[in-house]
């Protein structure tokens, strides 16, 4: 089972706003951030193992293709 994490990055602050098994839930919510222009950070976890991470746009992408 995949967790997707999304963090808000901001300067030398990072804020968690997101954990969840639901792929769907994590692109409502970094989609909302974006419109914000905040910048996210998402991180992909399976079996308690980091499998994948990526910042701003990069982020997007990394969703779009789960």
């Amino acid at each position: 089972m995949k967790i997707y994490v999304l963090v808000y990055k901001y300067f030398a602050v990072s804020e968690i706003v997101l954990v969840s098994t639901e792929v769907e839930e994590a692109k409502k919510k970094i989609s909302d951030m974006c419109k914000k222009h905040e910048y996210p950070e998402v991180q992909v976890w399976e079996n308690g193992k980091l499998v994948d991470k990526a910042e701003g746009n990069d982020a997007l992408k990394l969703l779009a293709h789960e």
